[in-house]
């Protein structure tokens, strides 16, 4: 939690506080690791929970770095602490299913992409368990997500240059 306690004050005093997280979760006790292949200790997502996020992105070019496991060990985790998540998933329904979330008095769905996993391998009959940045599916699932109710539909994808600064 001391890693947070910076931003706790604005992150808990926002309406609405999404993050964005990379890395998923080793296993308890660990090894954890760094770059290039990341595994972070399990407790993050208490910190997150205690520095006030409602909800996490979790498609990003890291999300398989422990493999599928990893990546159920990480939504597992969110869940156990109460902040949603989207943009891996454990199941295709799930995968389909926006974070909803209310911000003032506004329904929210908040749609996760990424560009890639680094070249690790979607794993085998698991398509669904990172989404993966497709024009069609994306404008798809933002109409869907108005379709059933949201008043905003907020967009987390995760793409670019790394190390790149400018635009």
């Amino acid at each position: 939690r001391k890693i947070l306690a910076g931003v706790k004050p604005l992150v808990a005093a926002a309406d609405l506080a999404i993050c964005h997280h990379e890395i998923p979760y080793g296993r308890p006790g660990g090894p954890y690791t760094g770059y290039p292949a990341f595994k972070a200790p399990h407790q993050l997502a208490d910190a997150l929970k205690d520095a006030g996020y409602d909800s996490c992105s979790t498609g990003s070019n890291h999300t398989l770095d422990d493999g599928y496991d990893g990546l159920v060990r990480t939504l597992e985790h969110l869940d156990r602490v109460g902040i949603k998540h989207v943009g891996s998933a454990r199941s295709a329904d799930e995968a389909k299913a926006p974070a909803v979330l209310s911000a003032g008095g506004a329904k929210v769905a908040q749609l996760d992409y990424t560009y890639g996993t680094n070249g690790i391998p979607v794993p085998a009959g698991k398509p669904w368990s990172v989404n993966l940045i497709d024009q069609n599916r994306i404008i798809a699932d933002a109409r869907a997500a108005r379709a059933a109710g949201a008043n905003v539909v907020l967009l987390s994808v995760h793409w670019g240059t790394e190390w790149q600064t400018a635009p």
